[in-house]
């Protein structure tokens, strides 16, 4: 499947107690090329998203123009008809000519691990029924791009922003 999305934001700075300030234009675009192959046992999904980052204007950082890029690659193996194992490789690029994020941490000042996330993922799955599923996942991950920007900045303040990480989800899903 072939996609397109975009999205564009202004943020009102003057409400900051600084005095008037330019407005800070925030914009994204995406294709994303995705695709799924199904058997009896294995399902393979990978999905391929290059994007156009815009920031402008946001108070003590220099405007900034990325071509990002990210991907993921997921199969998923059928034990039988109650439960599946699952392994996915993940990968973002903020700036997909600065895979390191050196270029961008050199430019705004955070840790360039904030520019890019490079991830394994493990799981399974119980399908209970038809309509009820529950998973597992297991993420060992290397970067924080993908962290939400006010979580990322709470745990840039607190100090206990790391490079590396790790996460245990689990997550029961109803279909109706």
């Amino acid at each position: 499947a072939l996609s397109y999305g975009a999205t564009s934001y202004k943020i009102n700075n003057n409400n900051l107690g600084f005095g008037p300030l330019p407005e800070t234009e925030v914009s994204t675009s995406a294709v994303f090329l995705s695709g799924e192959y199904n058997t009896d046992k294995w399902k393979f999904v990978g999905e391929y998203v290059p994007t156009r980052n815009k920031l402008l204007n946001l108070i003590g950082l220099p405007n900034q123009d990325t071509k990002g890029l990210s991907y993921y690659l997921q199969s998923t193996y059928r034990l039988n008809q109650k439960w599946d194992l699952m392994l996915r490789r993940g990968v973002l690029y903020i700036d997909k000519n600065d895979k390191s994020g050196s270029v961008l941490s050199a430019n705004t000042g955070y840790p360039a691990h904030s520019f890019y996330a490079k991830n394994w993922v493990l799981g399974t799955g119980w399908h209970y029924s038809d309509s009820l599923l529950f998973r597992a996942e297991y993420y060992n991950i290397e970067g924080t791009g993908w962290v939400p920007i006010k979580d990322f900045l709470y745990s840039l303040q607190q100090g206990s922003l790391h490079k590396d990480w790790q996460m245990f989800m689990l997550q029961a899903s109803y279909r109706f």
